[in-house]
């Protein structure tokens, strides 16, 4: 963002800051009558990429309640609509917060999804930057260790578990090549009732912004995979059907 238009002065620039549903976000305080420049520009490394945005403008508000649904970060903490707490429990936010899905506390877990239209919502310690992800609410049933995979996969994709939506991260896995045995496995000890946000993204091509279909197990651990190779869910964690 520039003062006057486009030789004046850089008064802020961003190429992130929106935590859920990608974007950037700057604020800037400015006096009544003044004229700036807001460039939109593209983050991917390719000189000559093209695509499609959506530019916001609005005046910073102490609160994102009352505004659920508009698709901005009108309180400037990140967080966009029923993603942020302060939506937590407006009508048609139904309390998932940033999750897309609600998964309960079933178990097993089988659940076909696709990232497109999910927007890049997250950023795990593993995976490609600036993909689109999908986020899952699960609830353990009861204490144990759980592993989550995305086997098989047709495209590379990233998985991470996370103890929310503003949560730390529990584990990470990637890998870039489809196939059955190209998938991503996190195995997670659990509490009792204890809820975690585990999100599928994107790695089909870590230079563009390629949406993936996923299937997504939940399981519980096994010493071995023996007995259950033909279920589709890596039970634990790693490669005894081999």
């Amino acid at each position: 963002m520039r003062s006057g238009g486009c030789g004046g002065a850089e008064l802020a620039c961003a190429k992130d800051g929106i935590s859920y549903g990608g974007g950037a976000r700057v604020s800037v305080p400015l006096v009544q009558g003044q004229t700036v420049l807001v460039v939109v520009d593209s983050a991917s490394l390719d000189r000559f990429s093209a695509g499609y945005f959506e530019l916001h403008i609005d005046e910073l508000r102490a609160s994102e309640a009352g505004s659920c649904f508009d698709g901005m970060d009108n309180d400037g903490d990140r967080w966009v609509d029923c993603a942020d707490t302060d939506c937590h429990d407006a009508p048609g936010c139904g309390g998932r917060g940033c999750a897309h899905h609600d998964l309960g506390s079933a178990l097993p877990v089988t659940f076909h999804g696709e990232t497109a239209g999910s927007g890049d919502g997250f950023q795990g310690t593993c995976g490609a930057l600036l993909q689109q992800d999908r986020a899952h609410l699960w609830t353990a049933p009861r204490a144990g260790t759980y592993v989550f995979d995305t086997a098989p996969s047709e495209w590379g994709n990233a998985l991470y578990v996370l103890t929310g939506c503003r949560g730390t991260e529990l584990g990470c896995a990637s890998n870039s090549n489809g196939g059955p045995q190209g998938s991503s496995a996190v195995k997670v000890t659990l509490a009792q009732g204890q809820t975690v946000l585990v999100v599928v993204d994107g790695m089909a091509n870590p230079d563009q912004d390629t949406p993936i279909r996923y299937t997504l197990h939940i399981s519980e651990d096994g010493a071995t995979e023996t007995g259950r190779c033909a279920d589709g869910a890596n039970n634990d964690a790693d490669s005894n059907c081999r």
